[in-house]
């Protein structure tokens, strides 16, 4: 109950932008006026970074010995995000965990190949976003910068804790009953093993996979919103679309609304963008254009016949 309480909060922002700040009128115009053509257009580029989410996955999935074709793999992730979409963080993508253990996956597997997906996204993300304060420099509240290097000092921890496994878990075992270190350190020996499973040149494939994969995601939210008539220049377009993806993965909102466009408002203002307020929110609403398009295609992902053996565990 408390979890549905939080996410309502974005939900309630909306609202309240939609009933006193925003101008309906002009909102849906603009919106209204969003022409076919440019929905046509995106579906190529939706493919294509799909193939790239596919193909990264597959890699990982290769790693822990599960077999699984490329059309089946293309069924369970974009079934996973169909689930993972109405979740804070996308939290709901692990379906795909519970998919590849009906299929007689092991949850070790299962869980380290979504997991490590998820990872690559955060990093990828992440480098938008540092790209974006660089092209916003002037925008950003000093506040931000702050903010910004919290996150990276949270993402930098696990890795150092990674290089430095070794003698972590020395200290550990020797602070911790002998009869719980046994447990926790096979636990551990267990989820490092598919770290070590990655080569060097896998890192830099998923690496480059990542990047294009948002990049894309970017591209066609740039697209859409150009659509609706307004201009934007490219990388304005992508930094705000980094810092719009931030509002995804909080947990007070559904898939990002409500707390997205506050955030957009903010940096479209200070750009004294023409109009602000209406382009901010019509921006935000791309995003949900193309969830749309997820969500279309997961579902079909999910009752394709691909699916059929990841639904049910055999008897």
């Amino acid at each position: 109950m408390k979890s549905l309480f939080y996410k309502l909060i974005g939900v309630a922002i909306f609202v309240y932008l939609l009933g006193w700040i925003v101008d309906i009128g002009t909102l849906g115009a603009r919106v209204g006026s969003l022409r076919f053509s440019v929905l046509a257009l995106v579906i190529p580029f939706h493919l294509a970074q799909w193939t790239l989410r596919v193909l990264r996955w597959q890699m990982l999935l290769r790693n822990e010995s599960i077999p699984i074709s490329f059309w089946e793999n293309f069924a369970v992730a974009t079934s996973g995000f169909f689930f993972g979409s109405l979740t804070p963080g996308r939290l709901g993508e692990f379906a795909k965990v519970k998919f590849l253990m009906n299929a007689g996956a092991s949850f070790r597997g299962a869980f380290m190949s979504s997991f490590l997906e998820r990872v690559m996204d955060i990093f990828a993300l992440l480098f938008y976003v540092a790209a974006g304060i660089l092209v916003c420099r002037d925008l950003m509240p000093e506040q931000a910068y702050y903010y910004f290097a919290m996150a990276l000092f949270l993402l930098a921890a696990p890795l150092g804790m990674y290089i430095y496994r070794k003698a972590l878990l020395t200290l550990a075992m020797r602070m911790i009953p002998e009869k719980i270190a046994v447990d926790v350190e096979e636990k551990i020996h267990v989820c490092t093993r598919s770290f070590r499973n990655i080569s060097p040149n896998q890192w830099a494939a998923m690496a480059l996979y990542s990047l294009a994969i948002w990049g894309l995601n970017y591209w066609m939210i740039f697209l859409l919103f150009r659509g609706t008539g307004y201009s934007l220049s490219l990388y304005y377009a992508f930094a705000f679309a980094a810092f719009g993806s931030l509002a995804g993965l909080l947990p007070i909102s559904i898939y990002g609304v409500g707390v997205r466009e506050a955030i957009l408002m903010a940096f479209f203002s200070r750009a004294h963008y023409p109009d602000a307020v209406n382009a901010a929110v019509v921006f935000g609403l791309m995003f949900l254009v193309l969830l749309i398009y997820h969500i279309v295609l997961g579902f079909i992902g999910w009752m394709s016949p691909a699916m059929k053996r990841f639904l049910t565990r055999p008897v």
